[in-house]
């Protein structure tokens, strides 16, 4: 709450995701920093296994990397927060480079918020 100078750091790269509003919730998120996890890997689903060159044989999945929606909750309001994919640079440079070199298969759905019902506010 408030409005204060350094933004405190919601780091979601160890997990699914931070947020998931389910049936009837409503999040209201202000002044802070929202870092994007890295999905889960699942199995290929039939179609996308001809397209599937990655040595693990998996698919990182990413839903929402900060925030879900689900399709009976209220929605979400955000004011005065930061997305970001990933604050350290070096870290970031490993993540590309083994995404491009490893072959890994991205599905990507969202961004930072996907939203399959409810309004979102600003």
């Amino acid at each position: 709450m408030g409005n204060p100078s350094i933004l405190p750091v919601l780091d979601g790269e160890e997990s699914v995701r931070t947020w998931h509003v389910t049936a009837g919730g409503f999040l209201d998120l202000r002044f802070v920093q929202q870092l994007m996890s890295d999905g889960i890997f699942r199995d290929p689903l039939p179609f996308e296994r001809f397209a599937n060159t990655a040595p693990t044989g998996k698919v990182n999945e990413i839903r929402g990397g900060s925030v879900m929606i689900d399709s009976d909750a209220l929605g979400a309001k955000f004011t005065g927060v930061l997305f970001i994919d990933d604050p350290d640079l070096e870290s970031g440079i490993e993540r590309n480079i083994r995404r491009t070199l490893g072959r890994e298969v991205y599905r990507i759905y969202g961004g930072h918020v996907f939203a399959v019902g409810g309004q979102i506010g600003m």
